[in-house]
């Protein structure tokens, strides 16, 4: 299912410039260190709602979620650091086309020092004072945003979604909470238990258990030779696969950005995994984007297809390659039956 049909960053971190067109069910984006892969990712969030900086918030501090909480910066720094460095204009701007409809975002202003009264040892600090401008079909919305360390706004997002988005990042699998949706979905649940057979086929089951030393649910495998195990006792590759899992059903006629979906899995287990993955995007009408680092990651997603059986039919999917060039971003979008033949 297609929502987002054509996407543009005109400014997002380190992106500019960049346009996709025709985009398909499947987009694969490639591309090497420091292309942007990430970033494209992360911006698009901010289509899940245009009118709202807590959702602004939300996308900045995305990165700085995966630390632990000694090592985080504060909301305000993750803030700051959307913005490009170099460029004199502090500017985030991104627009396309979502469910046949015109969209765009873009939050432009400037940060400068202001005086703060009546606080100990803090006679200054920065501030950022700007305005949103946004689109969504014939809505058009302009608001200021004044933000510092000192103002405090919720992430919740409390204005109407335009689209369910959902991200996960290349380490959410180590967090906990892999598997909180599938349990309670009986085929989700079925097929999951069925693809963990690629790590051990003696898995039967996932389930939810309360510890002995605490009133916590925790999240266990069942093995019929070894039993119960925690989830957090796993391998990566379980887990990420759990995790991936978990987005598509959360992600259910809606949009899934998963960012290095090839990391801590062997390439061995590529082609039924990310075939697992495709299949059930297309079926629950999930719009996927995925970002790979290596090739044999690619490889797999376009054997998913049997484009040599299939050569005829409608494509599903796009490979977006990203490549720095003179400061902009520019980007080849090519339908997958062309990439496997390549």
């Amino acid at each position: 299912m297609i929502y987002l049909s054509e996407y543009n960053v005109e400014a997002y971190r380190g992106v500019s410039g960049l346009e996709l067109h025709e985009l398909g069910d499947v987009n694969i984006i490639t591309g090497g260190n420091n292309s942007g892969k990430s970033s494209v990712l992360e911006s698009l969030m901010l289509l899940k709602n245009t009118d709202d900086i807590s959702n602004v918030l939300a996308v900045s501090d995305i990165r700085n979620s995966n630390y632990m909480l000694e090592n985080r910066i504060t909301k305000f720094n993750s803030f700051i650091y959307l913005f490009n460095a170099a460029e004199p204009e502090k500017r985030i701007a991104v627009n396309g086309i979502l469910k046949n409809k015109p969209v765009s975002f873009e939050l432009k202003g400037g940060f400068r020092r202001v005086n703060v009264p009546y606080r100990p040892n803090m006679d200054e600090m920065t501030e950022f004072r700007g305005n949103i401008t946004s689109r969504y079909g014939d809505e058009k919305n302009n608001s200021p945003v004044r933000l510092n360390e000192l103002i405090n706004i919720r992430n919740s997002i409390k204005k109407p979604e335009n689209i369910s988005i959902r991200y996960i990042s290349p380490s959410q699998h180590i967090s906990g909470r892999v598997f909180d949706k599938t349990v309670n979905e009986p085929y989700y649940k079925e097929a999951v238990i069925k693809a963990l057979g690629l790590f051990d086929k003696n898995i039967v089951d996932i389930i939810y258990r309360k510890d002995e030393n605490n009133s916590h649910l925790t999240e266990y495998v069942h093995n019929r030779i070894s039993g119960l195990m925690p989830v957090s006792c796993m391998g990566d590759g379980v887990k990420k696969l759990l995790s991936a899992a978990n987005g598509i059903v959360s992600s259910k006629q809606g949009i899934l950005l998963i960012d290095d979906i090839d990391t801590s899995l062997q390439s061995e287990y590529f082609d039924d995994i990310f075939c697992f993955v495709v299949r059930l995007c297309m079926k629950f009408k999930i719009q996927l984007f995925a970002s790979v680092r290596s090739k044999e990651a690619l490889k797999s997603f376009l054997n998913s297809q049997a484009y040599d059986k299939n050569a005829d039919s409608d494509d599903p999917i796009r490979v977006i390659r990203l490549e720095k060039k003179d400061g902009k971003t520019t980007a080849d979008v090519i339908k997958g039956s062309i990439a496997y033949s390549m």
